[in-house]
């Protein structure tokens, strides 16, 4: 329905407009990082959706892209810490979904396979019993939720996460 689609892409050029949205305040959600991944998993998943529906003018489109690639280098300073926890699952999974929503497959492929990408989450946070030292079933389950709607997302571009082998690991070293 075209309302809709005209709806989200208010919210999205709102979300880019280089005075007032994200670009000038870098900040899109209140509380924290982790959050802001979140949120911007849920505005590439929104871009996505629309993109077809003729409700954005090239320059739009400009601005929607710049403002998912800042994203993309402010997730890609907190990364450079090399964290592995369940905030940088979200980081990551936001950055990708991000990447994958301008067709981006060089960025997508660093935030699935990269440095402190969701492999490397996968590889190294999750332990016998659970997700990184969480010990929580609402983080577990939340974590397993976010590498199982990776693993969908990819699949589209010949890339089959649901079944990848990943060793485990208990150091960077291996």
């Amino acid at each position: 329905d075209v309302r809709f689609a005209e709806k989200a892409a208010l919210f999205l050029k709102r979300l880019s407009d280089p005075e007032t949205g994200y670009p000038s305040t870098f900040r899109a959600v209140y509380p924290s990082q982790v959050q802001e991944g979140e949120f911007f998993q849920n505005v590439a998943m929104v871009y996505d959706m629309v993109s077809d529906a003729e409700v954005f003018t090239p320059q739009d489109r400009l601005s929607i892209d710049a403002t998912l690639r800042l994203f993309m280098e402010s997730m890609e300073r907190l990364a450079d810490s090399g964290s592995i926890n369940n905030w940088n699952v979200a980081e990551a999974v936001g950055a990708f979904y991000c990447a994958l929503a301008m067709q981006d497959l060089a960025a997508a492929d660093r935030w699935f396979s990269g440095p402190s990408g969701i492999c490397e989450q996968l590889r190294i946070g999750t332990m016998d019993d659970g997700w990184w030292y969480e010990c929580s079933v609402g983080y577990n389950t939340w974590v397993a939720r976010q590498f199982t709607q990776v693993a969908l997302a990819y699949q589209p571009w010949g890339i089959d996460f649901k079944n990848m082998n990943l060793p485990a690991s208990r150091t960077r070293q291996i």
